[in-house]
This record gives C-alpha cells, structure tokens and sequence, in this order.
C-alpha cells in the first residue's frame, strides 16, 4: 500500500515522497534540505534511504536544492533522474513511456507541457495500486490518458482561477505564459480533466501547486468536487496540497 506526503507544492518550492514501506522515491527537490530531513528523521529514516529523485524538470522550483542531494558527495543521497539531458547533475536521463523498476514500485515517465525542455509526470505502480503524479503543464498530451486513466490516486496541477489570474497585477506576457499551452493547468482544466481520467479504481485526489496569489483552496476544491459529482464520485477523498508543510513533529503520511 502507498504512503505519500508533499513537503511543499507551488512556485516556493516542490518535494514529494512516496513509499510502498520498502521502497523510498521522491519527485523534485525545490526545498530546503533541512525540511526534507526533518521529515524523514520524524519517521525513522535519513536521506540516504531514498532509493531514487525524479525531477519534472529544470525551473528552480523544483531542483533548487538538488545539489544538497548530491549521492556523490559525502551527503549520500538518491540517484537523480530527469528527462532533460542538459541538466548535468543528472545521473539518469529518462525516455517517456519506458518504465522502470525500483524493488516492487514501476515508475512510468510520462509527457507534459511546459515551457521547460523535456517536462515530465510520473506514474507509480505496484500490484495493488497506482499514482499518477503531474503538475507544471499547460494542457495534458494524448499520449498520456492511457497511462493516466482509472489510477488510485491522482496529484494533479490547479494551479489558478481564470478571474483571479485576469483580475492580478501579473504583468499581461505572465499572465499569458500561465494560460498557454506550456504554462499551467487552471481549476476549471484540472477539472474538466478528472472527468475523463477517474475510474472505479480511484480513491483520492490531491489538487497541487495551486497559486497563492492567483488561487483560493476552496476554488480549486470546489472546481473538482463538482466534476465528482457529476461522476456520481462524491465517496473520492479530495485534498489540497499546500505551498508549505509543516514537517515537524511527526507530520503524517497519507
């Protein structure tokens, strides 16, 4: 059974764990290492545990804090892998669609749409469930709902509301870059989304890196929880991440 916990999820930074209680794997690295082993050491574990780092791709917000990783030096941490091939403190460069094994977890890089080359989701899989992971895309390629459909539990980008995003002081080149097809996916497209991609199988929803100053939670939430219901899928669990975890003092796994 997966647990799983987002350590920070926006534009301030981006880490996620994931774990089957054997195998440990991460995405991004955009915080404070000092938060990441916070976490881990509420939990009885180190950074040297982590079996593997996946990055999305190369915006600050998410490889910030990489090189404090670095399995190289004396810190000892995870393997990174990436499908950008220009990022060099990679130690594994990715192909969408070719799925990899650590221990009993399949990880299944699929496409996005960013304006960062080479910008990945994941799928994780096990036998009895699976996670798709994507934010940091502008729409969702067709290539990806085979890989996305019917997945127990779903991290997936909202990251602004159409009339906050107009009615912001973001200057209008921003504000197009956001809505583009490789800027980031709105309430309303998240949502229209979940509508083709929930299945009998799913069982929990995570909105992430919703915008803080172009987003409110209860939008996001609000958005998706009327396309639930339209599923007839009211009994899905349906969370935000947030742009900050607090980490201390045993912060739970989901």
């Amino acid at each position: 059974m997966f647990s799983f916990v987002s350590l920070g999820s926006g534009s301030k930074g981006n880490a996620f764990l994931l774990s089957d209680g054997e195998t440990l794997l991460q995405v991004d690295m955009g915080r404070p290492r000092e938060v990441l082993e916070a976490f881990l050491c509420a939990h009885q574990k180190q950074v040297k545990d982590i079996d593997a780092l996946f990055i999305t791709h190369t915006h600050f917000d998410h490889i910030g804090t990489v090189k404090t990783m670095d399995a190289r030096s004396k810190k000892r941490g995870p393997k990174v892998y990436i499908g950008d091939q220009s990022y060099q403190e990679a130690d594994y460069y990715l192909t969408p669609f070719e799925t990899l094994i650590f221990g009993k977890i399949k990880v299944t890089p699929i496409l996005a749409s960013h304006d960062s080359p080479n910008t990945l989701g994941y799928i994780f899989e096990d036998e009895e469930e699976s996670l798709a992971y994507l934010t940091d895309t502008g729409l969702i390629p067709p290539s990806d709902f085979s890989y996305l459909k019917n997945k127990t539990y779903f991290v997936l980008e909202s990251n602004h509301d159409l009339m906050m995003l107009k009615a912001s002081s973001r200057p209008a080149a921003l504000k197009r870059r956001i809505k583009g097809n490789k800027g980031h996916l709105s309430n309303e497209q998240c949502a229209s989304y979940l509508k083709e991609m929930v299945g009998d199988n799913t069982k929990e929803i995570y909105l992430a890196h919703l915008s803080e100053e172009c987003n409110k939670e209860e939008f996001a939430l609000e958005s998706a929880r009327r396309s639930l219901e339209e599923l007839g899928r009211s009994d899905i669990l349906l969370k935000a991440f947030r742009q900050y975890e607090n980490v201390e003092g045993g912060h739970p796994w989901r």
